[in-house]
């Protein structure tokens, strides 16, 4: 789990999973590298307005106002959310993508394998029968 001490930026399901308290850690580290802060108050509301990571990544600015940060925290807020939203975006296609291609080898596969069952088939038959005409001369 995230810690102020981690260097490396937690993926948006690190940040879903998040309870409050860890929430507002990373908020703090994630401000500071950006000359901000939440002060007591701001951090308080977010106790009292029980938000955790899986709420954060719905917040808009509207909201971010009606808890009283600047301009600026906001702007930073809302573009962490952005940024997060778009990393699970970019993983649903990426599994998507991977997905369509899964069922592409496996039908061109099942399609390949029935044909060289087709073909191993048919030169059977053709053996066989090569066979049955020479027993007959």
């Amino acid at each position: 789990m995230f810690t102020s001490t981690t260097s490396a930026n937690p993926s948006v399901e690190d940040v879903k999973r998040f309870d409050t308290n860890q929430l507002v850690t990373y908020l703090q580290s994630y401000l500071q590298g950006k000359n901000l802060t939440l002060n007591d108050s701001e951090i308080l509301k977010f106790h009292d307005e029980e938000i955790n990571g899986y709420v954060f990544l719905s917040l808009t600015d509207d909201l971010f106002t009606s808890f009283g940060l600047s301009f600026g925290k906001r702007l930073m807020l809302i573009i962490l959310i952005n940024d997060l939203n778009s990393q699970r975006q970019s993983l649903s296609a990426l599994l998507d993508q991977m997905s369509k291609q899964n069922v592409s080898k496996f039908f061109s596969t099942e399609g390949s394998s029935s044909n060289a069952t087709s073909s191993n088939k048919k030169r059977s038959m053709r053996s066989s029968t090569a066979k049955n005409q020479k027993g007959q001369d």
